[in-house]
C-alpha cells in the first residue's frame, strides 16, 4: 500500500463493479391470438378462409336444392320441405375450455462492463 507523503494518508480505495445489462423481449402475440385478440393480418387471413368455406357451402347447398327440385318424379313437395328445413335450422354454439399459447420469451445478454465507482 502506497502512502501519500504530503498527508500521510493512504489513497482512497478503488471500487469496481460489473454491470450486466441484458435485454428481455416478450412477444405475447401467440397468447393473444389464443383468446381472440389478433393482428390485422391474422384476422384478414382467418376471415378470408371463413368466407371461402361459406361460399363453397352455399354453392353446395344450392346445388343440392336444385337436385331435389329436379327430382319431380319422387312425389316430394320439395319447395315446402326446403322452406321448413331452412326455418327450423339452428346454429350450434360451441363452448369449451382451450389452452392459451405461451408467449415467446427471449433474453439477449450483453457483454459485462466494468464500472469504476471510486470517483
Amino acid at each position: 500500500m502506497a502512502v501519500d507523503k504530503v498527508s500521510n494518508m493512504p489513497p482512497p480505495p478503488s471500487i469496481q463493479a460489473v454491470k450486466l445489462a441484458g435485454e428481455l423481449e416478450i412477444d405475447q402475440t401467440p397468447s393473444r391470438e389464443s383468446y381472440g385478440v389478433k393482428t390485422c393480418f391474422a384476422w384478414r387471413l382467418e376471415i378470408s378462409a371463413q368466407a371461402r368455406q361459406m361460399a363453397l357451402a352455399g354453392i353446395g347447398r344450392i346445388a343440392a336444392e336444385g337436385d331435389r327440385l329436379a327430382r319431380i318424379e319422387s312425389g316430394e313437395d320439395a319447395i315446402v320441405n326446403m322452406a321448413a328445413e331452412s326455418n327450423l335450422a339452428a346454429e350450434a354454439i360451441e363452448i369449451g375450455i382451450t389452452a392459451v399459447a405461451r408467449p415467446i420469451i427471449k433474453y439477449h445478454p450483453s457483454s459485462p462492463q466494468m464500472i469504476d465507482l471510486s470517483a
